[in-house]
């Protein structure tokens, strides 16, 4: 197969330098798999980029090397990607504009290296290191659940916002855990799918507040999707669905107990359509967006309730 390449010239900002060095080492370190998933989608098999300050201004030079160019912008417009959002923000905090530069001589082995060495998709993909077809599933199972743990932090104060303190201890009787022992549990349940990467076990002691146990709560949510996004193994069998049929599940279980318990204490959550919610992985703290489209009928509306069209 023969690949298209393509080198670009951008001129940065002035004072952007920091801020790419930082973009550069989240790609390089934090989120490498999720940049090489995007890869993958956009039939890229070479990306890099290199940094040339002059007395003109400083410049990104950008190499790519992919099947096609055509289906790297389609997969780049039709992208559901975290990263790649984060990519847009980067261009516009520190490009100040880019050309293509022309191209002269285009030579490499790919091709040639995997024929030579094994004539497989598998030589081509230890030619570039680009990860094998299992790895690229498993990476797109790891990034689901990333996703999925955002849904269940944007869940979960979406039953918790807005309560009055005293919602903290209500109980509905029939020894039912209140809304602080609730999120307590909830902790619990995802330090227990943390011991399948780290080894050991997981039981945390109730803390004074709810406050603080709201926010341990967040914390054990980014602690195991980093996790997630990291190379690290799966301990004991475990694999992704299991996961998420197991402790994943359960913790999403009680976000929807803490709703009900809204419901029964008189202090019913307001209904929106969660398919348009504002849910991403890098935002996984209590401080999550508020609704994109909150529904403008509710016939269960407590009494004083204004449609959010009318607000």
């Amino acid at each position: 197969m023969r690949y298209a390449t393509r080198c670009a010239k951008i001129k940065l900002k002035p004072n952007s330098v920091e801020r790419v060095r930082e973009w550069a080492k989240t790609l390089n370190e934090t989120r490498r798999d999720e940049a090489l998933a995007t890869l993958r989608d956009e039939t890229v098999m070479v990306e890099a980029f290199f940094l040339d300050s002059t007395s003109e201004g400083d410049f990104l030079i950008a190499f790519m090397k992919a099947e096609s160019f055509e289906k790297s912008r389609r997969a780049v417009e039709a992208s559901t990607y975290d990263i790649d959002r984060y990519h847009q923000q980067f261009k516009k905090d520190t490009w100040e504009s880019a050309k293509q530069v022309e191209l002269l001589v285009d030579l490499d082995r790919i091709t040639e290296a995997a024929k030579t060495r094994r004539g497989s998709v598998a030589a081509i993909a230890e030619t570039v290191d680009m990860p094998t077809k299992e790895q690229t599933i498993m990476d797109n199972k790891r990034t689901m659940l990333r996703h999925f743990l955002a849904a269940l932090a944007y869940r979960s104060q979406k039953a918790i916002r807005g309560a009055p303190a005293e919602f903290s201890s209500f109980t509905p009787g029939h020894e039912v855990r209140t809304p602080h022992e609730l999120v307590r549990h909830m902790t619990s349940v995802l330090g227990y799918a943390r011991t399948f990467f780290v080894g050991g076990r997981y039981w945390p002691e109730p803390l004074p507040s709810f406050g603080e146990e709201i926010e341990r709560f967040h914390e054990m949510v980014q602690d195991l999707a980093n996790h997630l996004a990291s190379p690290a193994p799966l301990l004991d069998a475990m694999t992704p669905e299991r996961l998420l049929q197991g402790p994943l599940s359960d913790a999403m279980t009680h976000a929807g107990q803490l709703a009900l318990l809204r419901r029964l204490a008189g202090l019913p959550v307001p209904p929106e359509n969660f398919i348009l919610a504002d849910v991403r992985p890098d935002r996984l703290g209590p401080d999550q967006a508020d609704p994109v489209l909150p529904d403008d009928e509710w016939a269960e509306a407590p009494e004083g309730w204004v449609p959010p069209s009318r607000q």
